[in-house]
């Protein structure tokens, strides 16, 4: 049936329909025949589960009921040998769980009793009361099974009586050992009760008989049932399996044949052989098929030469940078491939077509006749065009009462014209003729109507690169306005941000009452607090335009978080809250990356760790891994034990203007900004930000940052410098800024000539004030170009320049100085309210050696006046607010190491007065002969040796130097400034002699 039920399609031919029908027909019979007899198979196979399933839950019971029997008796003994009367609850409480008049314990095993007897608690909670009678009834025993069971239960309730009564005489005897207890323990151990009690494990044991033997009757007829099945279902599978051969057989000679070739054909035509064709036989669908693709392929061959007009049209039409290039170029393509003999453009001018110079064909006099007719909307053929916007089409132009231009046309048969469209816009007109009359051909039409879309995208793409141009040019005029706009802001807020805080700092170091000082204290921070939002946003305007630029420099990281830890020591301290920093082992010294902006984000983290603590500590923790790529992943650590963050809110922490709750910043104050300023410079830093909290108990927030490592030159340890378990803020001495009051005059150098060059008048008093309290005194100018003359008057060592000045700027007037002095001049520290990219190296650039920003801090003033090669003045600060040359610290340090030898610290102080000079000479003479190597080593000895007496001043000078990578004769300056600070060292040693 499967041969020759399918051989009735039309035509004679064998139909596909039928050959699918037929075979899906049996292959479905048979699948389902199979699939039942699988089905049944399986079911027999469940029910020798079953049965065993069955088995285990019956001897499960029968065990039970040995057990409980056992356990009763046990409770029995137990009680007499001790009289406890626990045993007794118990032994009634077996008794009611067998009966179901008490909660059964869930997972009642054989052991469960031994389990409360040894340690008095009950392992499982309890379900509903069953009894062991119905239990039974549920584990399908048979009839005589269960009068077994039955029988056992009602000897072991008999003996149960019998432990009854040694309860009874137990109680009756009272507690005390004598004959009652003596008759309790003869009944329980007696033959008689012996023999009872074995007469309950008879009836069980022929349970277990009876259950094994039901068992094996049960899975040996289902086993064999699923045999039969399972042999039943090979059959047919098997026949299955024939009647597929059968049917592939067939559809291969009928269906997969055919469509080869016909697939063999497409693949051809595909390679460009228009000519195949495909043969015409197997089942009838496909016969049909195969005439339906050679008419197909005639089209194709049709279709084809209008594509590669199309492709060439469009590849013109994407090269020309304008319309006429890619127009004269479209005649001609369209003219080889129609055979017309005759084109010509018109452009559009208003409401008028202008005849253009493009031709393609033509006699003199039809293009001179073109030329002297107007063409407006709906006149001749090119008029009708542009009025409709359609293409049209004229059989015979010289029969066209329409066609202006018939007598100097005689050679003209058909005409057509279409437009070209810059979206709704026609924007010019293209006509062509033949040499006959011809009916109009709407395939060809609209062949040429998207010729015309093609070329209206010339237009489209000139006037979009013209619109593009004036976009870019409008963003980039919007954000020049936008940097001008932040940098006059920026200046005129922090001018008067200036004199505030700085005004507020003097107000606080006068004899002040506390109200006054309560008051004062209240101004100084606030205008932190708003100095600090200016500053986070012009950080987020920064990276939101794409503007912030990271540096990439290796820096040492353990001084890193050391810093940040300084800058927050201060706040901790008044809150009783201890600082600690923890450097996992094998962690780089050092990561090549922005230290600023690394520090930055430390710093916004440990002061909100500071901020929403009360007590207990903050530690920082850093780590690193090493990256498939060759570099590491740093991970930095800021633990708190804070108020935590709830847990719905800490995905959001990090958005911006974002704070846990609005209680949260009424309390503690803050925009929302700093964390998701920190969040972007970690993605700056190809690096991620995530937090952890847990509400009331604290908070860990933790980025990290991917960066090479480095090895950089030892650096010896500063004293104060919180190690893996200190909290102790940095307190380093300001190299330069001032001596220790109270030493000789002898010992004291000339002060720096300063000069202060500032228009406002307010930040004029504040920076003389400031300079005063760090004992310093100052001239003063109003703009640059006094400035520039005041320093071509006088030399002045020291010029603090604002940046914005009427006349002339800072910038400006730097470069007069450096130009008329040039190495000569006066250091210049640029003193700006300005805090955009750029402002710094601007300044360098300009010739500036430093770079102040506004408000002024005075620790920041007296480091940048620090860093003068010169000497310093003696201040008229108290003695223990004064920096010093030497770090008392490291003093008493190296005090402690000698221990009680007299001359070991003044043989230390020898060493270093005879040392230093020679190290001086090689310096000098190392940087004169060009030698950076033997300069870097002479610094980085001469480092060492300022660390060790705590003349930080002269290490840093000294490290400066160390790091500089430029030309050795670059390094005169500073070798002088190390000269200078090496003398006032030399002096204050020397007085410890």
């Amino acid at each position: 049936m499967l041969v020759t039920g399918w051989r009735t399609g039309t035509g004679g031919r064998a139909s596909l329909r039928r050959l699918v029908q037929c075979g899906v027909g049996v292959g479905v019979l048979l699948l389902g025949v199979l699939l039942l007899l699988s089905l049944m198979a399986e079911r027999s196979m469940k029910d020798a589960t079953t049965a065993e399933a069955r088995r285990t839950e019956s001897v499960r019971l029968a065990y039970e009921l040995r057990q409980t029997s056992d356990d009763l008796t046990r409770m029995a003994r137990s009680y007499v040998a001790t009289g406890q009367p626990r045993y007794l609850t118990w032994f009634h409480e077996i008794l009611d769980i067998r009966d179901g008049t008490a909660p059964r314990p869930e997972g009642y095993d054989q052991i469960y009793w031994d389990y409360v007897t040894d340690t008095g608690v009950r392992p499982t909670p309890f379900g509903p009361p069953v009894s062991f009678a119905t239990l039974a009834a549920r584990a399908g025993f048979s009839a005589e099974e269960l009068r077994l069971l039955g029988s056992a239960k009602s000897r072991s309730d008999a003996l149960a009586r019998i432990e009854e009564q040694a309860f009874a005489m137990v109680h009756t005897g009272g507690s005390a050992p004598g004959s009652a207890h003596d008759r309790a323990t003869a009944l329980l151990y007696g033959a008689d009760y012996l023999h009872a009690k074995a007469q309950i494990m008879e009836p069980i044991g022929q349970v277990f008989t009876l259950v094994d033997d039901r068992t094996g009757r049960e899975t040996a007829l289902a086993s064999d049932r699923a045999r039969d099945w399972s042999i039943g279902a090979i059959a047919v599978a098997l026949l299955l399996l024939g009647g597929m051969a059968v049917f592939a057989a067939a559809t291969r000679r009928a269906v997969i044949r055919p469509v080869l070739d016909l697939d063999d054909a497409t693949a051809r035509i595909a390679e460009g052989d228009h000519d195949v064709r495909a043969p015409v036989a197997g089942v009838s669908e496909i016969s049909a098929l195969a005439r339906r693709f050679n008419k197909m392929a005639e089209r194709v061959r049709a279709r084809t030469g209008e594509l590669e007009l199309l492709h060439r049209v469009a590849a013109t039409a994407h090269q020309a940078t304008d319309l006429p290039a890619a127009t004269r170029e479209v005649l001609g393509l369209v003219c080889g491939h129609t055979g017309w003999k005759v084109s010509h453009a018109y452009w559009r001018e208003g409401d008028e077509l202008v005849p253009s110079s493009i031709w393609h064909g033509g006699s003199p006099a039809f293009r001179a006749a073109t030329e002297r007719t107007s063409i407006s909307g709906g006149v001749g053929l090119p008029g009708r065009v542009l009025a409709t916007g359609e293409p049209i089409w004229i059989p015979d132009v010289l029969r066209d009462p329409d066609f202006l231009r018939a007598d100097a046309a005689p050679d003209l048969g058909a005409g057509l014209a279409f437009p070209v469209l810059a979206g709704d816009q026609v924007v010019a007109v293209l006509e062509f003729f033949t040499s006959r009359p011809a009916q109009r051909d709407d395939r060809l039409l609209a062949l040429l109507a998207d010729v015309g879309t093609q070329l209206g995208r010339v237009v489209d793409r000139v006037r979009a690169a013209s619109a593009l141009r004036q976009a870019a040019e409008a963003a980039e005029s919007a954000n020049t306005a936008k940097s001008a706009f932040l940098a006059t802001m920026s200046h005129e807020i922090r001018t008067p941000m200036n004199a505030v805080i700085g005004m507020s700092g003097l107000l606080l170091d006068t004899e002040l009452d506390t109200e006054q000082r309560q008051f004062a204290g209240i101004v100084r921070d606030s205008a932190n607090s708003l100095l600090r939002l200016i500053n986070d946003i012009l950080d987020f305007s920064k990276i939101e335009a794409g503007r912030l630029e990271l540096e990439r420099a290796p820096f040492q990281v353990a001084e890193c978080v050391a810093g940040a830890l300084e800058l927050v020591a201060a706040d901790a301290a008044g809150k009783g809250i201890e600082l600690r920093q923890v450097i996992d082992p094998g962690v780089p010294e050092a990561l090549v990356g922005d230290v600023t902006r690394v520090r930055q984000v430390l710093l916004n983290l440990l002061s909100n760790a500071v901020k929403f603590t009360e007590r207990g500590e903050v530690l920082v923790t850093v780590g690193a891994r090493p990256d498939p790529d060759g570099g590491y992943e740093w991970r930095f650590a800021v633990r708190d034990t804070g108020i935590g963050i709830p847990p719905d809110r800490v995905e959001s922490i990090f958005d911006s203007f974002t704070q846990v709750d609005a209680s949260t910043a009424r309390r503690y104050g803050g925009t929302g900004l700093g964390l998701a300023i920190c969040r972007r410079l970690c993605e700056l830093m190809d690096g991620t930000i995530t937090a952890a909290s847990t509400l009331g108990a604290g908070s860990t927030v933790t980025f990290t940052v991917r960066a090479a490592a480095a090895e950089l030159a030892s650096r010896d340890p500063v004293p104060g410098t919180p190690g893996p378990a200190g909290p102790a803020p940095v307190l380093r001495a300001v190299g330069g800024a001032g001596a220790r009051a109270g030493t000789p005059a002898t010992d004291q150098a000339p002060p720096p000539r300063l000069l202060v060059a500032e228009d406002h008048p307010v930040n004029q008093r504040l920076v003389l004030l400031q300079l005063a309290k760090l004992g310093y005194q100052a001239d003063l100018v109003n703009d640059g170009v006094a400035a520039v003359a005041a320093v071509r008057r006088r030399d002045y060592d020291v010029v603090l320049m604002d940046l914005q000045m009427p006349e002339l700027d800072g910038l400006a007037a730097t470069r007069q100085i450096r130009a008329r002095l040039g190495g000569r001049g006066p250091r210049i520290i640029a003193l700006t309210a300005n805090a955009l990219p750029g402002d710094r190296e601007a300044c360098l650039a300009a010739g500036m050696d430093d770079y102040l920003s506004k408000p002024l801090d005075t620790a920041e003033l007296a480091r940048a006046l620090g860093r003068w090669p010169g000497p310093a003045p003696a201040p008229d600060q108290a003695p223990d607010q004064a920096p010093t040359v030497l770090d008392p610290t490291a003093i008493a340090d190296l005090r402690e190491l000698v221990g009680d030898d007299p001359g070991g610290l003044s043989g230390i102080v020898e060493e270093f007065l005879s040392e230093t000079p020679a190290l001086l000479d090689a310096l000098r003479t190392a940087v004169a002969g060009g030698d950076a190597g033997r300069a870097h080593r002479v610094v980085h000895t001469l480092k060492s040796l300022g660390a060790t007496f705590g003349a930080h001043a002269m290490a840093e000078l000294c490290q400066r130097a160390e790091s500089y990578s430029g030309p050795p004769s670059d390094l005169a300056p500073a070798v002088a400034a190390i000269e200078a600070e090496q003398h006032r060292v030399a002096l204050a040693l020397a007085r410890l002699l």
